[in-house]
């Protein structure tokens, strides 16, 4: 899970979308940070220029066999 830029109704959580071909969406918000959890339960506050597009993106793919590299952690 991670922090969209644009926000939606607390009551009606919705997707963000993602498409591999096209650009990734904006995270975060103005400080240029944003909030992801983990499948592991644990939680971080990433910069968002911290991640290349390449490296998000595998980040983002389940199983794609890629490794991935996450700031500070």
């Amino acid at each position: 899970m991670v922090e969209a830029a644009e926000a939606v109704p607390w009551a009606k959580p919705d997707d963000l979308p993602y498409d591999g071909r096209l650009p990734l969406p904006r995270l975060g918000g103005p400080t240029g940070t944003f909030a992801a959890l983990f499948g592991d339960g644990s939680t971080g506050t990433f910069r968002r220029a911290a991640f290349d597009d390449t490296n998000l993106r595998h980040c983002i793919s389940i199983g794609d066999g890629n490794v991935v590299s996450i700031p500070g952690r």
